[in-house]
């Protein structure tokens, strides 16, 4: 680290270290924190959807997602175009799917798997409301992220 030219830090602190422990001159450490992370740039439109609801969550017996549906069934009698993203998987997806067949909510629901972290910022940013409606268990990683 002596002989180098210049040497890359971190932080302010770790070259106030370096220059005492190695009794380095200031300009041979330049700063370079990591840079502020930038609001995420989509290349298409992300206009919000019009009472769209978005939900990721993990799809078990305690997802709370069953609330959801018969809430989505009350509401389409007002509003007709609602509509329902759940992201996920899990052990409940094909008892899910069955009782969104018996209540006629296939053109409001729509189950699309796992999805990248990408996919759930867009669909984040594009829906007017962002559900999270586990009964139990930790949900704040989700909260933390909306």
């Amino acid at each position: 680290i002596r002989r180098a030219t210049k040497t890359l830090v971190p932080s302010v602190y770790l070259k106030g270290i370096l220059m005492n422990a190695y009794r380095l001159p200031g300009h041979k450490l330049i700063v370079s924190a990591f840079p502020v992370e930038k609001t995420h740039v989509i290349p298409f439109s992300k206009d919000r959807q019009p009472k769209q609801l978005f939900i990721q969550t993990p799809l078990n017996f305690f997802s709370g997602i069953e609330d959801v549906l018969q809430a989505i069934d009350r509401l389409r009698m007002l509003h007709p175009d609602i509509r329902l993203i759940i992201a996920g998987t899990g052990a409940e997806l094909p008892q899910l799917k069955e009782r969104v067949q018996e209540l006629g909510l296939e053109s409001q629901v729509q189950f699309i798997g796992r999805i990248s972290r990408a996919e759930f910022w867009f669909l984040l940013q594009t829906s007017t409301i962002y559900l999270q409606p586990q009964t139990s268990v930790n949900a704040a990683d989700d909260l933390y992220q909306a």
